[in-house]
């Protein structure tokens, strides 16, 4: 683990470490540091092989992020989320300030979190509304400065609001009606695949033509604005309208998977307990039992 840092400081930076008692250290968000920064034009740190994630949250003014060989602006209201592994370096923007709230964190629930907020690399996020995230970044400042461990088991929780908020508003990085515009081709192109689960030669690739655009560019513009690959979504939405069938009807295993488009029952079996943890004719007997 390296780092290095120069601290051109225009307020006292407030940085807190914390360590969480064994029973929380168990659960899938653990906070390590949390803290609020406000820097003159001179500040930087750079660092490497750090084991945990960071979110940074800019408050005014502006910083720089150098990671992974790309530049990033951090703006006002934008948060990012870092894998703190691989070399990087910040420092303030071009506004000659930078006043920012941060905390590092890890546990076994971040990398899912760090793969739907950068699905197609890192990415920073306009926070459109931060009252959501300011009101727990708040309640965990306090749990860490009262010194209280009875709220250790609060922590966590507090941590999966913030990555959830960053979660739902990733996507809203560039301008707004173009946003606004992709979120639009994409919900129409949900609603085509729904129309079309029935069919065994239906393709990604006709999803995309439908929308107007190459498959490559849309596979990205999927993923980016939906966390999940095309195909995948694809698969959900054929195993979820199985789900329906085997519950609501008596068709045959067989029957139900041709109905949702799969060619080959054993394939559709396979693809069944992949995501549920059961196969079809277990599905149809035991779950969602009261």
């Amino acid at each position: 683990m390296k780092t290095t840092f120069f601290f051109d400081n225009i307020a006292e930076p407030v940085i807190i470490p914390f360590t969480p008692l064994p029973v929380s250290s168990k659960l899938p968000y653990q906070l390590c540091t949390i803290g609020h920064v406000h820097f003159a034009a001179k500040f930087y740190t750079e660092r490497e092989k750090q084991k945990n994630y960071q979110i940074i949250y800019t408050e005014s003014g502006s910083g720089v992020l150098h990671y992974e060989g790309k530049r990033y602006a951090l703006e006002k209201n934008q948060a990012v989320l870092i894998h703190c592994t691989g070399s990087h370096r910040y420092h303030t923007g071009p506004t000659g300030t930078w006043k920012y709230r941060f905390m590092h964190i890890k546990g076994t629930g971040c990398p899912a979190f760090y793969e739907t907020i950068n699905p197609s690399g890192l990415q920073p996020v306009i926070l459109q509304h931060s009252s959501e995230f300011n009101y727990c970044f708040d309640k965990l400042m306090k749990c860490v400065e009262d010194g209280d461990h009875r709220s250790d088991l609060a922590i966590p929780a507090l941590i999966m609001r913030i990555l959830t908020e960053l979660s739902l508003n990733r996507g809203m990085h560039g301008n707004a009606r173009k946003s606004d515009y992709h979120q639009q081709v994409i919900e129409d192109a949900i609603v085509f695949m729904e129309a079309q689960l029935g069919r065994g030669d239906f393709s990604v690739a006709e999803v995309a033509r439908n929308a107007g655009f190459n498959e490559s560019y849309f596979s990205r513009l999927f993923k980016r604005m939906t966390g999940t690959s095309t195909q995948e979504y694809l698969m959900r939405l054929r195993i979820d309208r199985s789900k329906h069938l085997l519950k609501k009807t008596m068709q045959s295993v067989s029957d139900v998977a041709y109905e949702v488009g799969f060619e080959n029952v054993n394939v559709y079996i396979r693809d069944f307990k992949k995501l549920t943890g059961v196969t079809p004719l277990k599905y149809r007997l035991y779950a969602d039992g009261v």
